[in-house]
């Protein structure tokens, strides 16, 4: 059954992001005044913080826990340690600030997506760039790597969701969705979408098709799942309302 674990207090600026660690013991965040946190998600303290990036906007953990990506909103992707708080790499080309990014399973590849409607790929252990995919008709808002690899998810913030081949770039397929997306957990297969005008966040199974959570106190907000979609961690807004940081669990 779908019930609140966890609320997080502390930050007093906007929350731009969340990024759940691999085994959920951390959750990352971004707010609009630069710097990312780590939380303990048992407990509801902050365990660590990033201040060097500049208006931090978006954060990911690799599938191994060992890196997490925060994007800022002058375009550029940080590559840290999130056990030593070391800067590993910072990646450049966006034109835009960034609004997505996501680890392939093994850590290998970096995805970033921007308000400028492309998505880089970065090569995480050359620190280098690997090519650029276009031809998006708006914003990227989340990614997520297919199991294999082979297949990058980018929904837009039109409400497309897109399969791009990862090799190629290429199109696959693309279908519309009933809103405008929040989030996708790390195996592709759990999309959270905005409500919108019934105040809640609906969350569905993308490779069933099916709306498995309805949640209250969500007309727009951010939202982060766990890598197997389990748990949603969000912050909501109705009206002019903010929620606190709330943390669920979706099923057993």
């Amino acid at each position: 059954m779908t019930h609140q674990t966890t609320v997080l207090h502390g930050p007093t600026d906007i929350i731009e992001d969340f990024a759940f660690s691999p085994n959920d013991q951390l959750v990352a965040t971004a707010d609009a005044a630069s710097a990312a946190r780590l939380w303990d998600t048992a407990t509801g303290n902050p365990v660590h913080t990033f201040s060097t990036v500049t208006n931090s906007v978006r954060v990911a953990f690799s599938q191994d826990g060992s890196k997490l990506a925060i994007g800022s909103d002058d375009g550029t992707v940080h590559l840290f340690d999130p056990a030593t708080g070391n800067e590993l790499a910072t990646f450049t080309g966006h034109r835009m600030m960034v609004t997505a990014l996501a680890f392939s399973p093994d850590g290998t590849m970096l995805a970033s997506g921007s308000r400028d409607a492309t998505v880089r790929l970065w090569d995480v252990p050359a620190r280098t760039a690997l090519r650029t995919l276009t031809g998006f008709t708006d914003y990227i808002d989340c990614l997520a790597f297919s199991p294999d690899e082979t297949v990058l998810l980018a929904a837009d913030g039109g409400g497309v969701l897109h399969r791009r081949q990862v090799s190629s770039g290429l199109e696959g397929t693309h279908r519309p969705l009933f809103g405008v997306p929040r989030a996708i957990s790390a195996d592709g297969g759990t999309l959270l979408v905005e409500g919108g005008a019934d105040h809640r966040a609906h969350v569905w199974e993308l490779n069933q098709d099916t709306e498995v959570a309805s949640l209250p106190g969500f007309e727009r907000g951010t939202a982060a799942l766990s890598t197997d979609g389990r748990a949603l961690a969000m912050i909501g807004y109705t009206g002019t309302a903010e929620s606190p940081l709330q943390l669920w669990r979706l099923r057993p």
